[in-house]
């Protein structure tokens, strides 16, 4: 076998083996997306503001803390309580 065969052949093998992982490993499924989307969907105009609430409240699928956190900074943004927390629960999906 000559040698820049071999390099190419462990070289896709080194490949393989970093994406493995990835390959196999299991999508997340809190999103700060699914966040805002839902609060775009009842007519709210989001912002960095609504980004970092949501942040927590996709964290919240852990942490109660981080689930009220979210609802609280919607809430002190002015988004009723409601949508709050259906908007913090979506983050956690």
């Amino acid at each position: 076998m000559s040698r820049t065969s071999r390099v190419a052949q462990l070289t896709v093998a080194a490949l393989a083996a970093l994406a493995l992982p990835v390959a196999i490993a299991p999508s997340a499924s809190a999103d700060v997306g699914h966040c805002l989307k839902y609060l775009e969907r009842v007519g709210i105009d989001t912002g960095r503001t609504h980004d970092n609430a949501c942040w927590h409240g996709e964290r919240g699928f852990d942490s109660d803390y981080h689930f009220e956190r979210c609802v609280d900074e919607l809430l002190e943004i002015g988004v009723k309580a409601y949508d709050a927390r259906r908007a913090c629960e979506r983050a956690t999906w």
